[in-house]
């Protein structure tokens, strides 16, 4: 009896052991998915802020054009 009680004990130890694997590396898992996402909603927001920065540009661009233009049509 006390060999399958020792063998009992070591069998639920080993199942622990295996559990707590399991949730670390499920827990490394999810750590990395949540870097990933935070890496590609930096990304966008780069992205974002530099599409808008581009937009800017162009509406000072054309604001320019109509001004040289006003400007050529004044001295015609």
């Amino acid at each position: 009896m006390t060999t399958l009680s020792v063998f009992s004990e070591k069998e639920r130890a080993y199942f622990q052991y295996q559990a707590r694997k399991e949730y670390l590396r499920e827990q490394f898992m999810i750590q990395k998915e949540l870097k990933e996402k935070e890496t590609a909603l930096k990304e966008k927001a780069v992205a974002l802020q530099q599409l808008q920065e581009a937009e800017q540009r162009e509406k000072v661009a054309l604001l320019e054009i109509e001004r040289l233009k006003a400007l050529l049509n004044k001295q015609s």
